[in-house]
């Protein structure tokens, strides 16, 4: 085969493969509707562009999660989060509309373009078109990656700046001290998607350090200043925001050994097989008997060994950093899934002497869940078999579920304008009605006067299950009770993480109650 025929081979590869992600982002990607944590994303948008700041009262509703005084200012600008997120859709808005498809498409987008640089940086240290192209191939179809980045929220983002984030280490390992701005512009911007995820990075950073001033002492000052530019570009949130007043409002119902069982099957299960931690030691005992003096070949540069120890080093220590903020959430996993994706492809063609065993290894991790399955198994966890992507792919078929069916029927009987009392903050209702939002969380045992013209009797969106709301006499006098059927989907159906999305419309039906106030009595 000429080195022609190669070229053209390998492009061909590389393309099908991001071509066939491009699909996979972004196929059908408004096929179901805006979830709770989504809709909040978009209706911050839709004010950004109405008010140029991301404001929570837009004249109709006032939208909150925990309380007007904890989630926003006095000026009802909203504090919970960072902006990033927000302006990123608020530019989609005003280029197309304000649509589900505009929501998501800004962060598909960005999750192709985290596969490109994904591709770029792997392939710029390595040279090794195995290793870049599989590691490609475990990003673009791993079920987690392909779920977060079709959401109307900052995952991509955090990913895509985690690959800079690393690329910038390398660089910084080859003495290549400019490369601390690259560092910088990842951690503002994850700072600013979600300043969890940048602060979980700190640790490495100081591991890092360390590995520099092992070779040049100078070069810590790099570092040093680099995290002052950073602290600086992040003041201007911290004195405005004052996140610390949020500690204490969400309280957790985990401790530390429940968040470390939860993120290592997370990262088994979902992400990358831990089992292929175990190349490695097989390949430096297969060494040791062939070579017992030691004296094997090195396959890897000096640069390339320290950065791999640093990642190494990153994994852990990030994890650990995982503990420390209230509940346990996949997101926050989210952005290391490339360093275990290209980890994975990197030892399975250094420590797998047949290119076609290493091959079907990782075709089979990328079709099929088996290998976490099977060595899961051995120590008591027990998953089913499944192959994610065929259920993705079967996932593009139409979806309904229980909130599209209330929007369905609120939106055709209902007026705008029109007040709705529902014990939930209801973004997504506030996004795809007209209607007035009441939360009935605030209004303790009253209702409002005057009476609202619809109540849900239990929420149509929420994700957390609450008693249904009954009326009884005398305010059931005032309405009319309809009883709808609904589909009895999850309530965490649209949530993207792996375990529980739900791919299919369920054919199940169940009651779901709304009360309509009825017209006054005509003398």
């Amino acid at each position: 085969m000429t080195s022609r025929t190669s070229r053209t081979l390998l492009t061909g590869a590389y393309a099908a493969v991001l071509l066939v992600a491009l699909f996979l982002l972004f196929y059908k990607i408004d096929g179901r509707l805006l979830w709770s944590d989504e809709a909040e994303t978009a209706l911050l948008a839709k004010n950004v562009v109405k008010f140029g700041i991301p404001k929570t009262a837009d004249g109709l509703n006032h939208f909150t999660l925990y309380g007007a005084s904890v989630d926003g200012n006095a000026a009802n600008v909203w504090t919970w989060s960072p902006w990033l997120q927000e302006y990123i859709v608020a530019a989609s808005f005003k280029c197309f509309g304000v649509t589900t498809w505009a929501a998501r498409a800004p962060f598909a987008f960005v999750g192709w373009l985290t596969l490109i640089l994904f591709c770029f940086t792997i392939h710029k240290i390595y040279r090794n078109h195995w290793v870049t192209l599989s590691s490609l191939l475990l990003l673009s179809t791993s079920e987690a990656f392909l779920l977060h980045s079709r959401q109307c929220r900052y995952y991509t983002v955090s990913v895509f700046c985690e690959i800079l984030f690393i690329y910038a280490a390398y660089r910084l390992l080859n003495r290549d001290q400019w490369a601390i701005g690259l560092m910088v512009l990842a951690l503002v911007l994850q700072f600013y998607s979600n300043y969890i995820i940048a602060v979980a990075n700190f640790p490495a950073i100081g591991v890092l350090a360390w590995m520099l001033f092992k070779e040049n002492k100078r070069s810590l000052l790099w570092v040093i200043a680099g995290l002052g530019v950073f602290a600086l570009m992040a003041l201007p949130w911290l004195i405005y925001a004052q996140p610390w007043k949020q500690i204490g409002v969400m309280t957790d119902i985990y401790n530390p050994w429940q968040k470390i069982l939860y993120y290592l099957g997370t990262f088994h299960f979902y992400f990358v097989p831990l089992v292929f931690a175990l190349f490695p030691l097989g390949g430096f005992i297969a060494a040791r008997l062939r070579h017992p003096g030691g004296g094997g070949q090195k396959s890897v540069s000096e640069i390339q060994s320290k950065w791999e120890v640093f990642l190494l080093w990153l994994l852990p220590l990030y994890g650990l950093m995982l503990l420390i903020p209230p509940g346990a959430y996949t997101r926050y996993l989210l952005p290391i899934l490339p360093i275990g994706c290209l980890l994975a492809a990197l030892w399975v063609f250094r420590y797998v002497r047949w290119k076609a065993v290493a091959v079907a290894l990782i075709l089979f991790q990328c079709l099929s869940n088996g290998i976490s399955v099977v060595t899961g198994y051995v120590v008591g966890a027990q998953h089913p078999f499944r192959s994610p992507m065929v259920e993705f792919v079967h996932g593009f078929r139409p979806y309904q579920d229980r909130f599209a069916d209330v929007v369905e029927y609120l939106n055709k009987e209902g007026r705008p304008g029109e007040t709705v009392l529902v014990m939930d903050p209801e973004a997504p209702l506030i996004f795809y009605t007209q209607f007035r939002i009441l939360d009935g969380r605030f209004f303790g045992r009253t209702l409002p006067d005057p009476l609202p013209d619809w109540i849900l009797a239990e929420s149509a969106s929420g994700t957390i299950y609450q008693a249904p709301v009954e009326l009884g006499p005398p305010l059931s006098t005032y309405y009319d009770k309809i009883i709808l059927s609904v589909h009895d989907s999850d309530r965490g159906g649209n949530i993207p993480r792996p375990e529980i999305f739900q791919y299919q419309s369920v054919s199940a039906r169940a009651p779901y109650v709304i009360y309509r106030k009825r017209p006054p009595s005509v003398p």
